[in-house]
């Protein structure tokens, strides 16, 4: 999956997506860049237990935890939580459903 993929969400609120659906919607990430600020990832799969990891540009891994959503179907991070730079974000689901995205944040 190319890193390329990422779609700048808009208002609009998307729900959480089943296995087909994921494989042609794309991870979205609001706001990107990123400040401080609550960020909300949108077209996550219900239910699907996986890995969503943020990895810097220096290779090191900035955050890993347990996918999981909230009601909307949305995964909430707080950019407080990371420093400022560049990031891959990636979503691996037990099912072998992969996604990935490029996050910035900047201070």
């Amino acid at each position: 999956m190319d890193t390329e993929e990422l779609t700048l969400c808009s208002q609009t609120s998307f729900s959480a997506l089943n296995v087909n659906e994921l494989a042609t919607t794309p991870l979205r990430l609001c706001p990107n860049p990123a400040r401080s600020e609550t960020i909300r990832m949108q077209g996550l799969p219900r239910n699907r237990p996986g890995t969503l990891t943020l990895t810097g540009t220096d290779g090191r891994i900035a955050l890993q935890r347990a996918l999981t959503t909230n009601a909307a179907g949305e995964l909430l991070i707080e950019g407080s939580e990371l420093a400022a730079g560049t990031y891959v974000v990636e979503l691996a689901c037990t099912d072998g459903v992969d996604r990935r995205a490029r996050l910035m944040v900047v201070r």
